[in-house]
């Protein structure tokens, strides 16, 4: 497997990247036990790939213990874009286990694929059923949770920070080129 600057250009982030954009769910079939079908899933994933191979999508994310709820907001929060939610999603369709499936952010004019969500908007707010909350609200109440075990808000002084350098030809070379092992322990 070979990395080409061509595949390093189809790598997609999950952070919304503008509005009016239309963002759908890609869903695999499930069976008894909650878990995705195989052949479903393997389908979802060559979909995935296709749309991506032909530039279609903006961004990607795969829901987790939060569902599709989740996903929307993390990836709103990533440029500050807001998103409104298509009417008939519910509430377990929205925070229940979605595994194995995609929320994707479409490119402009692209025909979307899977379940519609909703779309991208200019405001900084996500919208239920005419309810809206700031995706500032969000973030706060996101990371306080933890805020007083694991400070990730500091505040900082303004001070510049020096940058450093470390020149190639400054750092001394070892004698030995390369190691030649005597004892071989297989394990």
């Amino acid at each position: 497997f070979a990395v080409t600057t061509d595949r390093i250009g189809r790598i997609l982030s999950p952070e919304f990247k503008g509005a009016g954009h239309a963002v759908t769910w890609l869903s695999p079939e499930y069976g008894e036990d909650g878990l995705p079908k195989a052949e479903s899933q393997r389908s979802v994933l060559e979909t995935v790939t296709k749309l991506s191979d032909q530039g279609k999508l903006l961004s990607a994310y795969t829901p987790t213990y939060g569902g599709i709820a989740e996903g929307v907001m993390k990836m709103a929060f990533g440029n500050g874009i807001g998103f409104a939610f298509a009417e008939p999603r519910s509430l377990n369709e929205l925070f229940g286990y979605a595994y194995g499936s995609f929320v994707l952010e479409f490119k402009p004019g692209e025909d979307a694929v899977g379940m519609p969500l909703g779309n991208t908007t200019e405001t900084d707010e996500l919208t239920w059923r005419g309810e809206a909350l700031t995706l500032t609200e969000l973030l706060t109440a996101y990371e306080s949770t933890l805020e007083p075990i694991y400070p990730c808000n500091i505040d900082q002084d303004a001070a510049e920070i020096p940058a450093f350098a470390a020149p190639a030809d400054k750092w001394p070379t070892p004698r030995i080129k390369s190691l030649k092992p005597r004892v071989l322990i297989p394990v």
